[in-house]
């Protein structure tokens, strides 16, 4: 029964994710990061449990192996009451995550690779990751995901 509440996969909510600056800021300051769970019956809105951690990539353009040198990891605990408070999202049934971002750690770049893993308390490893494309406009920092993700 424990297994029908349990998620059995994660995604990375691609329109959502991305790299922004403060203020209209060219060079970003955060990676605002939507993650959604889903049960074994394909339906939306699980809770996480457990350790999540989140890696920035550098795109490898030709490859199989899209991830190149990593920029930066993010780890977060979703075992406690505190921290499910603070990172769900009980309107739009999905985790917010803003993470810090040093902006001379982000190589300049057009695409990059962000990789999310949920390590479960029952040994699950859950994952997912997003190829997407960092634009400059006049607002400042916007991501795109390729065409087909």
């Amino acid at each position: 029964m424990l297994a029908l509440l349990m998620p059995t996969r994660i995604e990375i909510v691609k329109p959502s994710t991305r790299l922004r600056g403060a203020g209209g800021a060219v060079r970003p300051e955060s990676l605002e990061v939507l993650v959604r769970g889903f049960t074994v019956l394909d339906n939306p809105g699980a809770l996480l449990v457990g350790q999540i951690r989140f890696e920035l990539f550098m795109h490898q353009p030709a490859s199989g192996h899209v991830e190149g040198q990593r920029i930066h990891q993010w780890d977060i605990d979703l075992g406690d009451e505190e921290n499910q408070r603070r990172f769900w999202n009980p309107v739009i049934q999905m985790y917010e995550f803003s993470l810090g971002v040093d902006p001379a750690v982000i190589p300049p770049a057009n695409k990059y690779v962000l990789a999310a893993t949920l390590n479960t308390p029952l040994g699950q490893h859950l994952s997912d990751e997003l190829v997407f494309e960092l634009l400059e406009g006049p607002s400042g920092v916007t991501v795109l995901p390729p065409p087909g993700r």
